[in-house]
């Protein structure tokens, strides 16, 4: 029987009880994905979050032609999955 093996990119976490929230994300590192996966932030913190990502060497850092209408900021990591910070108001 041939041996199964967990992929370098998947990290297993066991706790107690249930998870609040849980976001799998399972990466072909020959490919990167279309998709960009987008997390909410405050507007107020967009300057720190550009000069982290810059400093921890983010590709593609920018921001949208028209932060009034939709404030993001997009960014890559390292392996090219596409990513963005928002400051989207809740529902």
């Amino acid at each position: 029987m041939p041996r199964v093996t967990t992929p370098p990119n998947i990290m297993k976490r066991r706790t107690a009880g249930r998870a609040r929230f849980f976001i799998g994300i399972i990466e072909d590192r020959r490919a990167p994905s279309a998709t960009r996966i987008a997390f909410r932030v405050p507007r107020r913190r967009f300057e720190a979050l550009e000069r982290l990502l810059r400093a921890c060497g983010a590709r593609d850092v920018e921001r949208s032609a028209d932060m009034g209408a939709y404030p993001p900021i997009f960014f890559a990591d390292p392996a090219g999955t596409r990513l963005e910070f928002v400051a989207r108001k809740a529902r």
